[in-house]
């Protein structure tokens, strides 16, 4: 028995499948939604908001600015955004995670954050994922809550579809804590459309 020991097969450019022999081939084709040249993930992109601000009380509000990308090691295309709408680089099916970080002096009965994708450009917005928190004070100093929400969106047109995210709590003066970790969003593609 021979054994053959390499780093690389590809297949004939433009195609999905790898046949090895001419008689008795055996045939070894891509899964669905594996990347055409089974490298794993093409995007993975994170940013953070780099500064902490406040929003009305009962106003669902879009995190619009102050948005970084976080420098740890992002793969592949990365994301572009403006006024804190989110283009994707490319089609495919991607996780858009989203966490947030909040505190208060006193209570804040009910606060949500909600990721919205677009198909239009960003002429409108629909919540595809959101997540709720509360926080009630137990002392004389800052209560702080962190929550997140996490989900897979089919990007199908990479010139046409957005992603924002919102938040908005009952109490007034609640500070949303930014940095690394605090307030974030991450976008991962995870195969084809």
């Amino acid at each position: 028995m021979s054994k053959i020991e390499c780093n690389i097969v590809d297949s004939i450019s433009g195609t999905s499948t790898l046949t090895l022999g001419s008689s008795n081939a055996s045939t070894i084709t891509k899964a669905s939604g594996v990347n055409a040249n089974f490298a794993g993930l093409s995007v993975a992109d994170e940013w953070y908001v780099s500064s902490s601000f406040t929003v009305s009380a009962s106003t669902m509000s879009v995190v619009s600015s102050n948005w970084t990308r976080n420098d740890n090691g992002n793969i592949g295309t990365n994301m572009s955004q403006s006024s804190g709408v989110f283009t994707f680089p490319s089609t495919g099916i991607y996780l858009i995670t989203y966490q947030h970080s909040m505190y208060k002096d006193g209570d804040s009965r009910h606060s949500e954050i909600q990721i919205q994708t677009s198909s239009d450009s960003g002429s409108s917005f629909s919540t595809i994922g959101s997540a709720d928190a509360f926080v009630q004070q137990t002392s004389g100093n800052n209560t702080h809550a962190s929550w997140s929400v996490s989900l897979m969106h089919d990007v199908a047109n990479a010139s046409t579809h957005r992603a924002r995210f919102r938040v908005q709590h009952t109490g007034s003066s609640v500070t949303n804590y930014a940095g690394k970790g605090r307030i974030q969003a991450t976008f991962i593609r995870l195969g084809d459309t």
